[in-house]
């Protein structure tokens, strides 16, 4: 009798990673019998299920965004769930896990959306496939969230390699900043973000209360006063702070971050957003303004305001 956590993981070798039954058994040291078997059971006992997309297309919407905002991929998703996090995940997921190819280098984001989205996302890439941080993030809360720890939970399931930043995103100093900026390790790993062919992230509303770089610690009480009193209506990545119109303000925290800069940033590929729900409307609205990303997943109720901004 197989225990349920080899059942769980041989179910993950061939549904998430797609290795073959053989290259199961031979990873696993069983018969390729057994494997079939185990895969089996481990339907019948509920731990795999199939499930089929029957969700409604939003193709016209989704056509007139990329033609009206210059995109090149809008995905919209139904707002099914109470956390709109969850539905982005698994249309972002989704769609993530059909367009990755071995050998990619992924810049990631960072916040509670991707930590979400990282739970939807698998494959088998190879060693070859890289997921890189953009910015630091080693505060004293919430590690789930900084970039580095999406960046290795995304490798992890797509059986890839990843880099880490240790580093904060914001030092103490300027002079601190150029420390950890000259620091041979954090100039490998922000060199291969400048490599990167895609950019995952999501955006930020700077005047909400509940901003996830306000409990994280990634900025200060005084940088956070200052954001929330100036004319920011997004952060992307904490890289870029732009107003309503999509202009950067705010460069002056530039100074004390670790992470690419704005040029590099803006310089990769193929830039995927993923954002959604109310309170980050005219969040994404300002950056779609700036021309900051090429592709958009976002939910339903945001594709509609987006539409009545045309």
């Amino acid at each position: 009798m197989n225990n349920r956590k080899q059942l769980i993981e041989v179910a993950q070798l061939y549904y998430y990673h797609q290795m073959t039954q053989n290259d199961i058994a031979k990873q696993c040291g069983i018969s390729r019998i057994k494997v079939s078997r185990m895969l089996q059971r481990a339907r019948d006992l509920g731990i795999v299920s199939i499930t089929i997309n029957d969700s409604p297309s939003y193709e016209q919407l989704e056509k007139t965004l990329e033609e009206s905002f210059d995109l090149q991929k809008v995905l919209i998703c139904d707002n099914v769930s109470n956390d709109v996090r969850v539905d982005l995940a698994q249309k972002a997921g989704g769609y993530l896990n059909s367009i990755l190819q071995p050998g990619d280098i992924v810049a990631v984001g960072w916040g509670r959306t991707l930590e979400e989205l990282s739970k939807y996302c698998y494959g088998n890439l190879g060693k070859d496939t890289m997921f890189t941080p953009l910015i630091g993030g080693h505060g004293v809360t919430n590690f789930n969230v900084h970039a580095s720890t999406i960046a290795n939970r995304l490798a992890e399931n797509y059986m890839a390699t990843a880099s880490s930043l240790m580093a904060p995103a914001f030092a103490l100093t300027q002079s601190a900043a150029n420390m950890y900026q000259n620091d041979p390790t954090i100039k490998h790993t922000l060199g291969l973000a400048k490599k990167a062919n895609i950019t995952i992230f999501s955006v930020g509303t700077p005047t909400d209360g509940d901003t996830t770089s306000k409990s994280t610690g990634y900025l200060s009480p005084n940088e956070i006063n200052l954001i929330q009193s100036s004319k920011a209506a997004c952060d992307i990545v904490s890289i870029i702070f732009i107003d309503p119109m999509g202009y950067e303000i705010l460069p002056e925290l530039a100074q004390r971050r670790i992470s690419v800069s704005r040029e590099t940033f803006e310089g990769i590929d193929k830039k995927i957003c993923i954002a959604g729900g109310k309170k980050k409307h005219l969040s994404i609205f300002a950056a779609l303004n700036g021309g900051y990303f090429d592709e958009l997943v976002t939910d339903l109720e945001t594709a509609q305001y987006l539409i009545a901004q045309i």
